[in-house]
């Protein structure tokens, strides 16, 4: 697919994913590990060449949003993951392989502004990245996640005179990311990675 879109000079897009068929499989899609799943597929799918992911809903178990009755908005774990890549991997950004460890996924993320502004994911429920251009508000960051079993000793480059960096964690125990600092030492901040999270660093 990837070798088609890029001969026929066309952006390759996956439209329409998400963590089971037929609305999802409840106990698996509306629990915290479905937003692990998700933010590692589109990074995964943004490093492999693809433009943008779009997940599909359809009133079932894996939708990102619940509208309830009283007018109010339930945030399943899918919109939690939506809403992680947003911030991290925002519109115009360029995403490439990191430092290669065995059984880590990584990928260093830079340009696109800053986070919280216009990002890769809207009400389409798509996520991407782009190639853009340099700008005053650059930044970068390294987003990592650990498919072994056992905590995993990891570290991230900081370059600069940053004493800390802030990170943000999805976890297979709470669908919202859980945000906190890691001290730099050497230019490098010093991580533990546990096992079905994902982790995004802030680094510049």
């Amino acid at each position: 697919l990837l070798s088609a879109a890029r001969d026929a000079h066309r952006p390759a897009v996956i439209s329409e994913s998400n963590s089971a068929s037929c609305g999802g499989k409840p106990g698996v899609s509306n629990t915290p590990v479905a937003s692990v799943w998700a933010a590692r597929y589109v990074v995964a799918a943004l490093l492999a060449g693809f433009q943008q992911v779009r997940f599909h809903s359809a009133s079932g178990s894996y939708d990102p949003l619940v509208f309830n009755a009283n007018g109010s908005i339930t945030m399943r774990p899918l919109g939690h993951a939506l809403l992680f890549l947003h911030r991290w991997i925002p519109l115009g950004s360029r995403i490439e392989p990191s430092a290669r460890v065995a059984g880590v996924l990584a990928a260093v993320v830079s340009g696109g502004g800053s986070a919280g502004q216009s990002g890769s994911t809207g009400a389409s429920g798509s996520a991407g990245a782009s190639t853009g251009g340099n700008s005053s508000r650059e930044q970068s960051s390294v987003i990592v996640s650990s498919f072994s079993s056992k905590p995993l000793p990891y570290e991230v480059e900081v370059p600069g005179i940053a004493s800390h960096v802030s990170t943000d964690t999805l976890t297979r125990s709470r669908a919202s990311e859980a945000g906190t600092s890691v001290a730099v030492h050497g230019h490098r901040a010093h991580l533990v990675l546990e096992p079905n999270t994902v982790v995004a660093i802030r680094t510049k």
